[in-house]
């Protein structure tokens, strides 16, 4: 087959052609990485924000643990026959300490929740 015979507006038409293919493969697979890119973040995101949620559980089973026991120790100094100055003292600050415990836990729940909201609004982004 000759092709010689074949006009020169067709190997213009045909290199147009292959030069706007090759700049549409080229957008799609940028495009393509970026979400790749973005949703490998949001991956990390939440296994931080579980690996966070298993610490703040360990914690609060180790807090409830002390408190139960804290309880148990106000129940029996509540049972003897007379609370001297001394002792209602002592229980009002064990109930102060717990109380700052409880502030110092809402702090890293709103920091907790933040998060796992970010992490939220990224999935319903895809």
């Amino acid at each position: 087959m000759d092709i010689s015979h074949i006009p020169r507006s067709f190997w213009h038409a045909l290199s147009f052609c292959m030069v706007v293919a090759t700049i549409g493969l080229l957008i799609i697979a940028y495009k393509s990485s970026s979400v790749s890119i973005e949703i490998a973040n949001t991956k990390i995101e939440l296994s931080s924000v579980i690996t966070k949620t298993k610490e703040i559980r360990n914690e609060l089973q180790i807090e409830d643990e002390r408190l139960k026991q804290a309880n148990k120790e106000l129940q029996e100094k509540l049972k003897a026959p007379k609370l001297n100055e001394a002792t209602s003292k002592i229980m009002l600050e064990e109930l102060k300490k717990s109380g700052q415990r409880i502030e110092m836990s809402k702090e890293r729940f709103k920091d907790l929740d933040a998060k796992i909201q970010s992490a939220e609004k990224a999935i319903k982004k895809y």
